[in-house]
């Protein structure tokens, strides 16, 4: 599975628990996440729990990740509900949330700013009059 992570750690997670889904072979696995994490979570973005670069299909929190046993077996940090994990959010969220934020940031004037109260800003205005 190729997701889009970068080898490093965003933060932690709690395990709620995992458990066999029934009939099948694969394991669910349900993660707490951090609402300073959860706003890059989104459906179908990457997030590296523990190393495993996984895809979330899901469309609420607790997040609930559905594992094949191969993908599960070298990974016994998972197998320990309660206990933390490590986490690595979605490159591509957070690269989001930058360019937004730039965007946001583009459209703020000193003119604005006097606007909304920066009333000291005046003089640095071109057609200050005092």
């Amino acid at each position: 599975m190729v997701g889009t992570s970068s080898g490093h750690v965003d933060g932690t997670a709690q395990i709620v628990s995992l458990e066999q889904i029934k009939g099948r072979e694969d394991w669910r696995l349900v993660i707490d996440i951090p609402p300073a994490l959860a706003r890059y979570v989104v459906s179908q973005g990457s997030i590296t729990v523990e190393g495993i670069s996984l895809t979330w299909r899901g469309q609420r929190l607790p997040m609930e990740i559905a594992i094949i046993p191969h993908t599960l077996q070298p990974q016994p940090a998972l197998v320990m509900p309660g206990i933390p994990v490590n986490l690595e959010v979605d490159v591509l969220a957070k690269y989001a949330e930058k360019m937004a934020k730039a965007k946001a940031a583009a459209k703020l004037t000193v003119e604005e700013l006097m606007k909304q109260g920066f009333s000291f800003l005046r003089r640095f205005t071109t057609d200050n009059t005092d």
